[in-house]
């Protein structure tokens, strides 16, 4: 802990907080004798993630011609390339690495919790299993699979986000069945709250993604925000949705993953975001120096594929450069998020 700084009363707090630990196996009524526990943290403590976060964060150092991305124990190692083979042989290294960089550190790899996933297109995709090339950690060989969920998303090869709108919609239209039965039970302010409590969770978890998705998935979406508001309103499904929408104060599907865009941009564009993400926000001031109308308004980078505009940093740059200026330069993310939510309304 002292190459991270901690240091004195804080390091002896830590110190004791994990010594003298004693851990017991209960099978049936039987219960063994009393252990010490030399590894690990406590499960389902406060303090037991981020100490695990501290143990595991040196991988990274190790695997230097990959991506690594951390939380918690879940891990996502990624590399881009054009030559097949030759990722797939950079990565056997990786993995290779990780496997020693693991046994030194006393930790064991889930071998059946780990996948591999080629994104790209489909053609690509494709060609890439004709080839039958192989991962393996250890000399087990790691699963090709159609889709992954990491950290609450569905991940599909294209990146489209339809499979995890999929998921989205099982798990609001089973919550929403649900409502509908109870809510005749419910006064209005008792409603609101079940559904920012239970169902605006789902529509609202890394919706800024869904930027990418198509217009049937974004229309799957509607409807069930539509069937929402008609238990909220008590109203029949004849009522005009602008009209539940004027009642509620609420943005339409499309609104709310715009407003989740923009909300994202502006956090990069005042440092509330990872720095790494603003080297992909640039002025057009900086490729010259002649003060024209549009030079404040960030470049966006010329691409001919409609999968590749539905991005954060296409499709998220061009309706941030629509924005009023009053409300790009709104002094706080409190002050921008009043502005920008009536601006969308309006």
């Amino acid at each position: 802990m002292g190459l991270y700084g901690v240091r004195g009363s804080a390091l002896d707090w830590i110190t004791n907080f994990l010594d003298n630990r004693y851990h017991q196996t209960k099978i049936g009524d039987n219960i063994s004798s009393k252990r010490i526990s030399v590894w690990g943290v406590p499960q389902g403590s406060v303090l037991g993630p981020l100490l695990f976060i501290v143990y595991i964060n040196d991988v990274y150092l190790r695997l230097n011609n990959s991506f690594v991305n951390l939380f918690a124990d879940d891990t996502l190692i990624s590399f881009s390339g054009k030559d097949f083979q030759e990722v797939t042989t950079l990565l056997n290294n990786e993995l290779k690495i990780l496997y020693i960089w693991l046994c030194e550190n006393k930790l064991k790899l889930n071998s059946l919790k780990t996948k591999c996933m080629v994104v790209g297109s489909k053609v690509n995709c494709q060609k890439y299993l004709n080839l039958n090339l192989a991962l393996n950690i250890n000399g087990i060989i790691i699963q090709f699979v159609k889709e992954i969920k990491y950290l609450g998303v569905v991940l599909d090869p294209q990146l489209s986000f339809s499979n995890h709108v999929d998921y989205m919609c099982k798990k609001i239209g089973k919550k929403i069945g649900f409502f509908k039965r109870v809510s005749g039970c419910l006064s209005s302010w008792t409603k609101m709250l079940v559904y920012n409590t239970i169902i605006l969770p789902h529509f609202s978890y890394a919706c800024s993604l869904l930027i990418a998705c198509t217009n049937e998935d974004l229309q799957r979406l509607q409807v069930l925000q539509n069937k929402i508001m008609r238990v909220l309103l008590n109203c029949d499904r004849y009522t005009p949705i602008v009209l539940m929408l004027d009642c509620l104060n609420w943005l339409d599907v499309r609104q709310f993953i715009r407003r989740a865009n923009l909300l994202l941009i502006y956090k990069i564009e005042n440092d509330l975001q990872p720095v790494y993400l603003k080297f992909n926000l640039e002025k057009r001031s900086n490729y010259h120096g002649y003060n024209i109308r549009n030079s404040h308004h960030y470049n966006i980078s010329l691409v001919t594929k409609t999968a590749l505009q539905k991005t954060l940093f296409y499709d998220g740059l061009r309706y941030y450069n629509e924005l009023p200026d009053n409300i790009k330069n709104a002094p706080s993310l409190g002050v921008f998020k009043s502005r920008l939510f009536s601006y969308l309304r309006n």
